[in-house]
């Protein structure tokens, strides 16, 4: 009765080590993309940076700077994705955001091209491809109404 624990603790690493290796290239980058944007999303570049490619590392830290400061990201989700030819595949985004200044919630849709390399998939690159301007850091003029005014259309009216 006593060896039942101990050879289920000695046999379950090994089977599912096995069952790791069964990965197909689209769930490895299904993976891959899914683990880099949820870690830009919360703000944690140091894991979604292991992702990208060494060539693309300080452009994509750049474009994510104001990522957790000026904007906020309410959510990512994948819309879908193309595996291509020759280890290249292309991941398709809907990024939900905000300025923090700002009540309004925006939505970008961004194309991320893939490449697997020796270790792994990596990000080569990233680009709006609709939607909101603003959320890589692109220079943004943002209309204000002078004196406080509320910018509306149709201003309320209060009757009492």
């Amino acid at each position: 009765m006593r060896l039942a624990p101990l050879a289920l603790r000695l046999v379950a690493p090994i089977v599912l080590a096995g069952c790791m290796g069964n990965l197909t290239p689209t769930d490895k980058i299904q993976s891959a993309a899914q683990e880099l944007n949820t870690a830009a999303r919360f703000g944690r570049m140091d894991i979604a940076l292991e992702h990208v490619a060494r060539k693309s590392k300080d452009d994509f830290a750049k474009r994510h700077l104001a990522w957790g400061g000026d904007v906020r990201i309410i959510d990512t989700e994948m819309l879908g994705m193309a595996m291509r030819e020759n280890g290249h595949a292309v991941v398709y985004l809907a990024v939900s955001w905000q300025r923090v200044a700002e009540s309004e919630m925006r939505t970008t849709q961004v194309t991320q091209h893939w490449r697997n390399v020796r270790d792994g998939w990596k990000l080569d690159e990233e680009e709006r491809s609709t939607g909101d301007v603003g959320l890589f850091g692109e220079r943004v003029v943002v209309v204000r109404a002078p004196d406080g005014k509320r910018d509306v259309q149709f201003d309320s009216i209060v009757i009492r």
